[in-house]
This record gives C-alpha cells, structure tokens and sequence, in this order.
C-alpha cells in the first residue's frame, strides 16, 4: 500500500487479549515488493524481515492523561474548562478527574485549588465531545494555570495541561456613588444638570474603556389606537354593517365587545371597552381587562369612512392598585359582526402611539427547550441534554452553556456579551424542557429577539428543539389572546444616553426640560459587559425653574391723545428661567429710586388667560337627597345646549366613571347571608339611602351593595343595624371596612359609564345614573374644544354634591363667554316636607383672554398720572417662580398731550384785503411748552381749502396778533387758530365772529329819485351802489335839508336824516311844509362806514297834493245776477309817483298817514272821491261793448253786459287834483307783471 503518512516511532494496540497470559510481538515493514518465498521447506516461509521477538503480558493500567485542555470565561469569577476524555482509559472505567488550579504554574501557591469530579457528573459539549465543567470564585483579572487528570480504579493519570493560563473577566463593578447637581440660577433656563462619579473599585479584571450615562423621565405615554372602517358606498342602515372589537391582554384572558353599528359614537364604544368582562349571572368576579380609555371619532376616506381613536388612559392605579393598561399594549381585533355586501367596507385597527409605563419597562423573553425522547425534565437523566450559546444584536456567540444551565450560568453567558446589559433570569421547569424567563434590566426598549444556536442539544429520538419568544404584543387573530406571555420593552419618556470616556468622572446632560425630574444612572463598561447602574444621589432632580431674566429694550414714551397716561414699551427676557412669563409688573415713579411708585400695573399674558369657573350644587334644604337627577343648559358663543340628565352624585371626571372608593370612617358589623349590618358609628350625616358600598370580606371583589334603609343607626351611639337591598355575602366580621363608590362599571342597565341613548346598551334610565360632569358637558364638541375640569366634593350633610367646573378653552368675549344654568331638576328628598332637594349654579370666575403683554402698553390703563409731570418706568418679569430683577428705561417722560384750544380768538377787518385775528393762550398746555400757534383761513366752512400762517414768536407774551393779508375783498373767511407743542396741534378754536371779509366803504347808491307824495311827504328811493366796498350793505343813510349844501341850521322837520335798513329801498319823509323846496340825498353804509352820497333825481322837490296811486289787488268774477261782474280792489298803496313809500317795490310798505288824518298818503294827500271801473270788450279797451262806472266803494257789480262774454277790467281812484293811472292787472299791489284782469259776465 501507500507509504505510511505518519513519522516514526509508530504504535499499534492490540486489543482483547487474555488477562495474565504472555504474548510474544515481532515487527516487521513492508513496501510494494511482496514477499518471496526462499526455503523449499517453508522455513522462513519467505524473506520478510523481523525484527527481534518481544513478550508480554496484558495487565489493566492506570488511564492516559486526559487530552487538550481549553479555558473559556464565563464570568468574573467562573471559567469554564473543556478537555477531551483519555485516549486509554487503562482498562479500568474512569471514575473522576481531578481538576486542579493555581495563579502559580508551580501548582504550589496559596491559591491553588483542587477538585474531584465524578466522571458521570461531567456532560459533553456534543456527542464524543469533550467533557465540561467549571471552576467557580476565582478572582477576576487573575490568571490560572489548569491541569486534569483521569483517575480509575489503579490510580490517576499524569495531568494535562491548559496551553495557556487565562484570566477570568467580567463585566465591572457599579460605580460606588453617582451625585447629580444644577445651576441654580443663570442667564438662560437651566437645561442641564450635571453628574459626577467614582471610578468602581473593581474593573472585572479588563480595563474600563467608559461610562455610560443614562437620564430619564417619570412621566407616562398613553397608547393610542384607532380603528378605522370604510367602504365604498354608504351601509344601507345602522345594523346592515356592524362589527366587535377584541381585547386580549395575557395570553388567557380575552373579551369581546357587543355588537357595534357602523357608525357608533365615541362615547358608546367607550363604554363597551370600559365594561368589558361585566359577569352579573356567574360568579360576580367581574375580571375587568380595560382600565379608562378615551375615544375619538372623526370621518375619513372624503366621508366614506369612519375612525374612533381609542386612547388608554389607565397609568395610575385602581382601587386594589392593579393598572390594567399601562404601557405598550396588545392591538385591538375588529371583526365584522354583519356586512352589507354593496359597501364593500373593510376595518383594521393601527397603533397610532406606543404606551410607555412611569420610567419605561423591562424586555421580557423566554427561552424554550423541547424534545422527547429517554429521561425525565428535571430528573438524574434530562430529556433534553447537551449545550448551547446565545448571541444578541449582532454579538459574538457566548460560551456554551448545558441544556440544564442555571439561572446564573445564563446571566453570565448573556451579560458576558457586549450588546447585553444587566438581566436577570429566572428558570421553570416544563414537561419536556426548560424555560427561562430573561429580564433586560438594563437594555432599553422594544429590543431584537435572543438568537440561539442549539446545535448541540439532542435527546435520544433525535428531536430536541430550542426556541426564543421575543417580547411583543402579537395576538393570535383566531383567539385573540396574546400570542406569548412576554414583555416589551418600552424606552422611557425622554430618555437618553450618552458614553463617556474612561478618563472622565462628569458629564454635563444637555436638552433637559427645565422644571421636569429626571432619573440619572451611570454605569461602567469593559470588553466584557456593563456594570450594574448606580443611581444618582438625589435620586432624580429638574433642572430649575428661575424667575426670569430682565425685560429687554424698556422705555417710556407719551400716550398720544392721553394726559394722564404714559406708554411703556419692553421686550421679552433673554431668559424666561425655562417657565413661562405671565404677566409683567409696570411701575412709575416721580423718583427714579422708586421709593413708593405711584402707579403700579400688571401686564397680563395670554399665558396666563383666565378660565371661567362656575360651581354647581345639589343641595339638600330641609331634606338630604336621596336619588335623582338635574341638567344644565350651557350658553356659549351665542349658542345654547342642554345636557343629558346628570345624576345627584355624578363623578367629576370621565376617568373616575370607572368607579371611586371612599373610604368611610366606620366599620360593619357583618354577618354572612344577612342584609342587616351594624355600623361601628353613627350614620348620621355619613350614609344615607341608596349610597353604594363595598365591604371587605364579600365573597366576591366587586361585588356592590346598596343601603336600603338606615334603621337606628343614625344616634351618636348607634345600637341598631342598617339594612341592605341584598344580604351581604362573605365572611362574618365584627370590623369589616367599608367604602362608598360612585361611578363604577356594570352591564348596560347599572354601569356609571357615560353613554349616548341606545336603546339596547344605554336607555334614558341608564342615562339619569351614569357618567360625569365632564362628559355631560364635553359632548357639546362644537362649544367645548379644550374640554373641561371638573372637581367633586361631598357628600355634605345633606348628601348633596358640588361641581366646580373649569372651562378649559379661552373664554369667549362677554356676553357670549360659557354660561351655566339650571335647567330642570328632578332630585329625591327622604321626605314630603318643603324645602326640597335644588340646584343652585353660581359663577366663580369670569374669563378673560388677555391680549399681547409684551411690546408698548398704557400705563396705568385707567390714566391718574399728572400731566406735565415726568415719571421713570421700570418693568420686572413674572412666572411662576416669582419675580425678575428690574429693568428701568434710560429717560423719563411725561404725560403730554397737544395743547388745548386758544382763548378769546376775534376776528376783525383790517382792510379790504386783510383781516386780523387776536387770541389768547389755552387754558392747558397739554403738559409741555406750546411752540407755536396755526392760523388757518378758509372761504369754505369746513376748511377744505385753507391755507395758513402761524405765529411762532411768543416771547412778547399774550395777546398775540396776526394779520392775514392778500385777501380777496368781500370774500368771507373762516379763520381758526390752535396752539403746537412737542405733540403737535391741538384741537381748533374758531373766531368770534365765526368768519369775516376784508371791506372798505361802500360807493354812492344808485338810481336814488325824489317823489312828491302829497302835500307834507317826500319819498326818496335808492338801489345798492355798484361797489359794497367788499361788505354787505347794512344800512342807507337818507338825508333831507332845504339847501342843496345839507348845511343848513334849519331844525327838524326841515333838516334831517334817518338810517333805512339795506333791506328797504324808499323811505317818506313826513311832517314837510307845502310849498317848501327840500334837497335829498343817500349813502350806503357797511362794516367800514359810511360810502359817498348821491344826490337824488331831481335834486330837490317841494309837497303838494298829488293825484291818488293805482288801486290794487284787483278781482273780478261773474256776479250772481244774469248779465253782471262783480269788481273788488283796495285802497291805493303806493303814491301816483309809483315810488313805495317803504320798503321795496315788489313789498312795499302802506305810506304814512298826514299829521292829524288817519288814512295813508298813497292818495296824494287828498281824499279820494271816487273810483271809475272800466270794461270793455278789448284788453286795450277800444271795442264798441264797453263802459265805465264810478263809485266810493271798493266793490262794485257791473249791470247789463253780454251774458257769456269775456270783459277786461280796469279800475282807478279820483280825488280833488285828479284821477291817478288804471290799474288793469291782478295781482297785490298791481304788479307791473301782473295779468291782465278780465271775465266772463253771468
């Protein structure tokens, strides 16, 4: 054959040889040549070469040295030794190895250790593996020389061993003490906090290469999920599509909802989640799996959809202090109850947000062994047997550990890898295996699944199995329970982490939320894992709040328009000391020491809005309450709403609705199978009929019962017994506790949850008993989108309860801010007597919204300053903390507004192109020196087009003058002055008189003309001059003398004069001489004076009798008799000379009466004789059917004319001179425009 591989010497062992007898061994070698054959006798058979004969005899020996010897940490204190079993055991079985170790190769120190292990103890790594154990409470860091050696029954084998010493190593110690600090104050808020430590005492015997630094909150998350449902098209009706949700927790425990229609309101689907698991026919356990949750529901999908987002609520604890649904929780299952087909709808449910419990929570996984096969779980021989590793996030695999391996060994094996913290493991026994229960103490979060490598496992059938279940929250969908009876991990609020050199002791945490504790841990990592944490000293600290820093940019300025105020201005702090600034305080002072300010106003933010209050309470009167209900009508926003009925002893918040235990002062005195109880104290004023109670003892938790009557129980020394609706149910006790509970859950006719009217899950019975203040008032979504507050107190003596309700939202602006009102009550007194059982609802506080608190604000908002006077501002910023440090404005300034209105303004004509206008000072200044004043003139009233002059000297003192020249003559204009200082003009004073033209005097009258009027009258008359002189004429100035120079000394009647006002245009001159030739003359008088005369035309003239004036006012109409006109007309009013005698021409005045008469001079001075009426066919009085008639009367009938004809009339007066002119017209006065008068003869 081949050429022997192996290099000399070479071995053989024979085997099963006989005891004691001697066997004779030669060798020899061979190569491809056979052997030949070289004596024909057959001695030696051929020519193999031999060496020479040996013998011996088989006899049992001592075993050979184990084989290799390998060292593997485990821990900082364990190393895990593997070696191969003897090649020979010597023909003896291998009873024990020695394990033997030391520090010194010398196998000689202090330190060595010896140990015996018994060789069926030792199990192998895999089958024909090498065998296992491990040496324990070695020091970590020290290395250890190992040798083994196989003892049978004719002794022990030389030992091997160990290639090389190996030093255990672990993970370090915890650092001794942690210390966390914060600034207390500083310019910006405090958002760090710093930690310091120590250096742990022990490293694990591998240099430490840094810290790890972990902070976080205690605060929780709610989970948040939402079931969502749409459809293609709208279900035909509430039931054609219905569904149910599901809710399995743990891995046996699950229920299901009722059935729910398509689209069930929040409030509904709420009280099915939160009743889930009522029992009222078994066994009254009433297992509730759902603490308090809020739901949501909103359209989707363009209105083809619905979602209800359903929030858990419960991180606090219930009465027994089990906290049902904190944290990450298990999904929902939703499943069509019914399915209108024609909607196509589907339903899912998403998480919208993880819960997080107070401080996070700890992964937990289980790890799983399995197999069939000989031996017994947990006995000598396991069904399961072998090793296996671990590996996590990435990690290399750690050592072996067996199928059977302790709590401890599996820490170590998990802690000894760099991705794993802390854990901690617990191990139960199963019918075919293992499981432990792995606890990430350390690890943060929902984090990966333990990987395994069970390669080495087996069980006789070949079937062993190994399997981690991963910390989730899957449920099985066909039960609905949870999946796993695991953990996840959940990552605590704000948590966060950083590593830190191995050379430092501090760290400086940055981001923190000022005034929120934080939870600080440090540990310490080597190469072989992370130390315990260490927790910080205090044990959690905020970063501080602080008051705020200074108010930026202060300064003080005037309230334009306002002479008791001032605007201050201010910008935010640079720092709000991490709490928000509500309000800042304004202070003024005359001093800018501020010793006392004399205005002090607070700014308020809208941080700090003020919400409305209102109190409800149910009182008792004379009576206490017993039962009952009442509602409310809410006003807001111009709207009004009426709540559901609310109970008499309605909880006050949507989370107590689960139920609220009070304890009472007393004990019962209980007996099993008997509603009689007897109370340790009085009841009076402390139960009363109907409450709900709780007593310890009863056979089942939940179980409620409800006072029917107090019996004697309410003296001071109660010796009777309270009777129960139902005997109680438990166990006998003299001194049973007793709780009052309101709220609380139940099946749909008794549960306390709120609820909208249904008719199978919440009837109007159900509805007078259940649910909160806060959601009877939060169902109006459209009034109340912040939601509301609600604090319960009572019972009082009366059993009466109060409600104070805090509107949550801004408050809308009066009147329309949230309102509350009684709107009927329905409460139950104990009695019939008067004074029943009400409702009183009182507003506590009225809202306010404030607007902006920053940026420039009236000081003080209400005036009171003096004007004039100059004041400092400072401004000081305020939170919660308290007050900031002040910041005063650099100047100071005074209340100022724009002067007052001049004094005493005049007007007056300086010229016929310039007026003059004198005034006064204001009687205020408007607190600051007046600069100047402005004129402004107009020819238009309200001043649109003004121009103006200004008068800016004033040293002279007052009056001050100004002339306002370039004026158009005659052109009125209104002038008015106001005074200027630093805040400019200030309101118009107008002149006196209002407005005023530049004039001079006037030029002569025109058409003046002389008239005889009788034998003692003259009558002048006159027009207005061509030129006013700029001036309306006021008057005409008549003059009269019997000289042509107006010189004359003769006396009155013959000289004079008289002022005829300018709205006549003739004036009589009486009381003359016949015969007498007297000279006129007239001049026009305005504001300047009097204007040039005008000698009348003629010059002069002398009285006499004149022929009368012109009849007037004539009429005529047909007479009463055939053939006849009747005539009127009156008496002449102006003389023959047609110049009125007054007035003017179209209202002339009736002409004086002469000395002694008593009929007016129109006649001309002589009495009238007659008048002649004329007719005539013709208007010019030329046609053959006509005629005259004469008479004394001013009325005449016209006989014998044409019957049917039109005739012109015209008449005349006659006295002793002569006839005066016709007056032909109709018309007063017989206007020269007049008609011509005629008509119809009867």
């Amino acid at each position: 054959g081949p050429a022997i591989a192996a290099p000399p010497p070479f071995s053989y062992v024979m085997s099963y040889l006989t005891s004691g007898t001697t066997y004779y061994v030669r060798v020899a070698a061979r190569n491809d040549v056979p052997a030949q054959a070289v004596s024909p006798v057959g001695t030696p058979p051929d020519n193999t070469m031999w060496c020479s004969t040996v013998d011996g005899v088989p006899s049992d020996q001592v075993p050979n040295s184990p084989g290799e010897v390998s060292l593997t940490i485990s821990s900082r204190t364990v190393l895990m030794v593997m070696f191969e079993e003897p090649e020979r055991d010597g023909g003896q079985n291998i009873t024990t190895y020695t394990v033997e170790y030391d520090s010194d190769a010398s196998f000689d120190s202090a330190a060595y250790v010896s140990t015996e292990l018994a060789a069926d103890d030792l199990g192998s790594l895999y089958t024909d593996g090498p065998l296992v154990t491990y040496i324990s409470n070695v020091t970590a860091g020290t290395s250890y020389y190992v040798r083994v050696s196989a003892t049978n029954a004719l002794g022990a084998s030389l030992p091997s061993y160990s290639a090389t010493p190996l030093a255990p190593m672990g993970a370090p110690d915890a650092p001794p003490t942690v210390v966390i600090d914060a600034s207390e104050t500083q310019a910006t808020p405090i958002t760090e906090v710093t930690v310091m430590w120590d250096a742990p005492s022990a490293d694990g015997g591998s240099p430490i290469d840094g810290y790890l630094v972990e902070w976080w909150t205690a605060a929780t998350v709610p989970e948040v999920q939402e079931v969502r449902m749409t459809w293609d098209e709208v279900p035909k009706n509430d039931t054609a599509t219905s569904f149910k949700l599901q809710f399995g927790p743990t891995t046996v425990d699950t229920e299901t909802t009722g059935k729910m229609e398509y689209n069930i309101d929040s409030y509904n689907m709420r009280n099915q989640l939160v009743n889930l698991a009522f029992n009222p026919n078994a066994d009254g356990t009433n297992d509730y799996i759902m603490g308090d949750v809020s739901v949501s529901r909103k359209s989707i999908f363009n209105n083809m959809g619905y979602s209800w987002s359903v929030t858990f609520n419960d991180d606090g604890s219930l009465e027994n202090g089990e906290v049902l649904n904190a944290g990450n929780q298990v999904p929902l299952l939703a499943s069509f109850v019914s399915q209108d087909t024609s909607s196509d709808a589907e339903l899912d449910v998403i998480e919208i947000q993880s819960g997080v419990r107070s401080q996070g929570h700890s992964e937990v996984q289980t790890i799983f062994t399995s197999g069939t096969g000989y031996g017994t779980a947990g006995g000598a021989t396991e069904i399961v047997r072998g090793y296996f590793r671990l590996s996590f996030y990435g990690s290399s695999w750690s050592q072996y550990v067996p199928a059977d391996c302790s709590t401890d060994l599996l820490e170590d094996a998990l802690e000894m890898l760099n991705t794993v913290g802390q854990v901690s493991v617990s191990r139960e026994l199963k019918t075919e295996g293992y499981e432990w229960r792995v606890t990430f103490e350390t690890n943060v979060g929902d984090i990966p699944a333990i990987e395994v490598d069970g390669t080495y496992l087996y069980t006789t059938n070949d079937d062993a199995q190994i399997e981690v279940y991963d910390g989730d929250t899957d449920i099985d969908e066909a039960t609905g329970l949870k999946l796993y009876d695991t953990e996840v991990g959940e990552e605590p609020a704000e948590y966060g982490s950083q590593f830190i050199s191995a050379d430092d002791r501090s760290f400086v945490i940055p981001g923190l939320t000022t005034g929120t504790e934080y939870y600080v841990h440090v540990s310490a990592r080597n190469t072989y894992g992370t130390s315990p944490r260490t927790s910080s000293d205090p044990a959690l600290l905020a970063p501080p709040k602080q008051v705020p820093g200074v108010p930026n940019d202060v300064t003080v300025s005037v309230n334009s328009g306002s002479d008791d105020s001032l605007v201050v201005s201010y910008a935010t702090p640079d720092s709000d000391g991490g709490d928000e600034v509500i309000r800042y305080r304004v202070e003024l002072d005359t001093d800018e020491e501020f010793p006392d300010p004399v205005a002090v106003e607070d700014i308020y933010c809208p941080t700090d809005n003020k919400r409305t209050v209102w109190e409800v309470k149910a009182k008792g009167g004379a009576q206490y309450i017993s039962g009952g209900y009442f509602s409310l009508k809410l006003s807001a926003n111009g709207y009004h709403y009426y709540t559901d009925d609310i109970a008499y002893d309605a909880v006050a918040m949507q989370a107590d609705e689960v139920g609220i235990y009070e304890l009472l002062d007393m004990t019962f005195d209980t007996t099993d199978d008997d509603r009689h109880v007897k109370p340790s104290a009085s009841t009076d004023e402390v139960l009363f009929i109907n409450d709900r109670l709780k007593i310890e003892g009863s056979r089942y938790d939940n179980t409620i019962y409800t006072v029917q009557d107090l019996g004697d129980t309410r003296s001071a020394t109660p010796t009777g017994y309270l009777n129960l609706t139902v005997p109680f149910n438990g166990t006998t006790s003299t001194a049973a506790k007793v709780w009052r509970l309101t709220g609380g859950r139940g099946g749909a006719t008794e549960s306390r949850v709120y609820c909208e009217y249904d008719e199978i899950y919440c009837d109007t019975a159900r509805i007078r008993i259940s649910g909160s203040m806060e959601a009877k008032l939060e169902t109006f979504s459209d009034a109340i989108t912040e939601g509301v507050n609600v604090i319960r107190t009572g019972p009082d003596s009366k059993n009466g309860y109060t409600w104070r309700v805090t509107f949550l939202d801004d408050a809308p602006t009066d009147p329309y801010d949230y309102t509350l009102a009684l709107h009927e009550t329905n409460l139950v007194g104990n009695g019939t007597f008067n004074n029943v059982p009400d409702v009183v609802v009182t507003q506590l506080v009225d809202g306010e919204v404030y607007d902006t608190c920053t940026g420039s604000q009236v000081v003080p908002s209400t005036g009171g300053l003096d004007m004039g006077q100059y004041y400092y501002a400072r401004v000081v910023a305020v939170n919660t903390i308290g007050y900031s440090l002040s910041q005063v404005a650099e100047s100071s300034e005074k209340p100022m507004v724009t002067p007052g209105k001049p004094t005493s303004v005049t007007l007056s004509t300086m010229s016929a192109e310039s007026l003059r206008v004198v005034f006064d000072v204001p009687t205020s200044d408007g607190g600051d020196d007046i600069t100047a004043y402005l004129i402004e003139y107009a020819t238009s009233a309200d001043f649109s087009d003004a121009e103006t002059t200004s008068v800016t000297y004033l040293d002279g003192g007052s009056p001050f003058y100004k002339t306002i020249t370039g004026l158009e003559t005659g052109t009125y204009y209104y002038v008015r002055v106001s005074a200027m200082n630093s805040q400019g003009y200030g309101s118009t004073q107008v002149s006196t008189p209002t407005n005023l033209n530049p004039y001079e005097e006037p030029s002569a009258p025109t058409n003046v003309a002389l008239g005889v009027t009788s034998d003692s009258m003259l009558t002048v008359s006159f027009d207005e001059p061509t030129d006013n002189g700029g001036d309306a004429i006021s008057a005409y100035y008549v003059e009269w003398d019997t000289s042509s120079s107006f010189s004359t000394g003769s006396s009155s009647p013959h000289k004079g004069s008289v002022t005829v006002d300018a709205t006549e245009n003739s004036y009589t001159i009486r009381l003359l001489s016949e015969n007498t030739v007297y000279y006129t003359r007239v001049s026009c008088i305005n504001s300047a004076g009097y204007g040039t005369t005008q000698v009348s035309s003629p010059a002069s003239a002398y009285p006499a009798l004149q022929v009368p004036g012109r009849p007037h006012t004539l009429t005529a109409t047909a007479g009463t008799d055939t053939a006849t006109l009747d005539v009127t007309w009156q008496y002449p009013r102006v003389p023959a000379h047609e110049i009125p005698c007054g007035g003017t021409v179209d209202d002339p005045d009736d002409c004086p009466t002469a000395f002694g008469g008593t009929l007016a001079e129109s006649t001309g001075g002589d009495d009238l004789t007659e008048y002649e009426v004329e007719y005539n066919e013709y208007s010019d009085f030329s046609g053959q059917d006509g005629g005259s008639s004469t008479t004394a009367s001013t009325s005449l009938t016209l006989e014998q004319l044409t019957s049917g004809r039109m005739y012109y009339i015209r008449v005349l007066a006659r006295n002793t001179v002569g006839s005066g002119d016709f007056c032909s017209v109709s018309g007063e006065d017989c206007p020269a425009t007049g008609t011509s008068l005629s008509a119809y003869a009867a």
